[in-house]
């Protein structure tokens, strides 16, 4: 039996990720309700220090992250950043197809920004490891303002390149394989991802601001999850079977989003966004978003956001197939599920002055998140007289779960 199941904690960091780093976009707004917009600079010198913990659905993951941001001269930027996770797992898979485990994720990148004139020219690489997981990306990404500073252009590409293993850990083997097979023949273990986007910016008013965007990604090699199975079988009979996924190696996914925010005289703002989603695997997202910036006094900011995502699922999921093989591509991935979640985000900075250019700020952020499955049941062993037994899929009840992630930040700004 799999010791090292990787199934959910995918999902999961995907999920807290995506929390994480709007969060992160709203702290940012944060900053800039106090300060006037201006176009062609550069940001300001900075160091950050994180510290973030993610616990839902059985899953835990928490650990600090660190950024470092230095300008050289006028007209170029350097930043540097690390983070590492440290990962225990008891979710839903993990229960009923292995056993818990703990892992380490070890993440960096660097990046440097040269501004020109109205035009700003980035190149960033990230790089990020797992015991089996090896991810790379390089971007680079050009933005300039025009008529009058109040409209921003930017346009961006991503190559990433991905190498997947499996742990492997029976008796006394313990080991890790990349040589995976699929209709009896040897694929890839490597994936590679390209994404295009444009964004476009435009100040309306001195008090609203409007951006769309756009992104373009296309993914081709091993896409699935090594560790997770389908299963198949009748919905009446507690007796099902459960195979190794089958995946397309290609995936296209074509997204929009739009963001409107307005600045209102206490120095408070209030935005408002929505997001469209669709792919090749006919997975179709809807996200709809608000936040409100609060300040109270000159030196607390408070935060409250709502966001709502909804989403349809891709044409091979099912949570019971009824054969084996019965149809080319066959997933009982949660995240090409038909379900939605909601997130309502709290949070409040502290604002401490040390001198005319340097500032110190402490940032308390919390969500809560809440996902309800609407075609993926929740396949666990239920206690019946004294035993832990399985159940007919038809009698298991869909699958929920909440989630909680809290951070704290320190920022200094010189």
């Amino acid at each position: 039996m799999l010791h090292n199941l990787q199934t959910e904690i995918h999902s999961q960091r995907r999920s807290m990720f995506k929390s994480l780093r709007s969060i992160t976009l709203l702290l940012a707004a944060c900053c800039l309700v106090a300060q006037s917009v201006s176009a062609g600079v550069l940001p300001e010198d900075r160091v950050d220090v994180l510290g973030h913990n993610y616990q839902g659905g059985g899953v835990k993951v928490y650990g600090p992250s660190i950024l470092i941001r230095k300008k050289i001269g006028e007209n170029v930027d350097l930043n540097l950043a690390g983070d590492v996770d440290m990962v225990s797992s008891a979710s839903l898979d993990v229960i009923t197809n292995a056993s818990p485990y703990k892992e380490k994720r070890k993440q960096w990148s660097g990046g440097v920004s040269y501004l020109h004139g109205k035009s700003t020219y980035s190149i960033n690489y990230l790089k990020s490891q797992e015991p089996d997981y090896l991810s790379q990306n390089a971007s680079a990404s050009i933005s300039e303002d025009m008529f009058g500073d109040l409209t921003t252009v930017t346009f961006g590409f991503t190559r990433g390149w991905d190498h997947v293993k499996q742990h492997i850990k029976t008796g006394k083997e313990d080991y890790f394989r990349d040589d995976f097979k699929e209709n009896d023949e040897l694929v890839t273990p490597r994936l590679d991802r390209r994404s295009y986007r444009v964004g476009v910016s435009q100040i309306l008013t001195k008090r609203l601001v409007f951006s769309a965007n756009y992104e373009s990604t296309a993914q081709e090699g091993f896409l699935r999850n090594p560790y997770r199975k389908y299963r198949y079988g009748t919905e009446n009979n507690a007796s099902v079977t459960y195979v190794d996924e089958i995946y397309p190696h290609t995936r296209t996914s074509n997204a929009v989003g739009l963001e409107a925010r307005y600045y209102l005289n206490y120095r408070a703002s209030v935005k408002l966004g929505y997001r469209y989603y669709t792919d090749t695997w006919g997975v179709l997202g809807h996200t709809g978003d608000i936040e409100y910036v609060h300040p109270l006094g000159n030196n607390w900011l408070t935060e409250y956001g709502l966001r709502y995502y909804t989403q349809k699922k891709a044409t091979f999921f099912s949570d019971l197939f009824p054969y084996f093989q019965s149809q080319n591509f066959m997933a009982r991935n949660r995240e090409l599920a038909t379900f939605n979640d909601v997130a309502l985000h709290l949070g409040i900075t502290w604002k401490i002055p040390l001198s005319t250019k340097v500032a110190f700020r402490t940032t308390l952020m919390y969500d809560r998140i809440q996902y309800n499955y609407k075609d993926y049941r929740d396949n666990s062993r239920v206690l019946i007289n004294g035993k832990l037994q399985d159940i007919p899929p038809a009698l298991q009840p869909l699958y929920k779960y909440g989630a909680n992630v809290l951070m704290l930040q320190a920022s200094l700004t010189y």
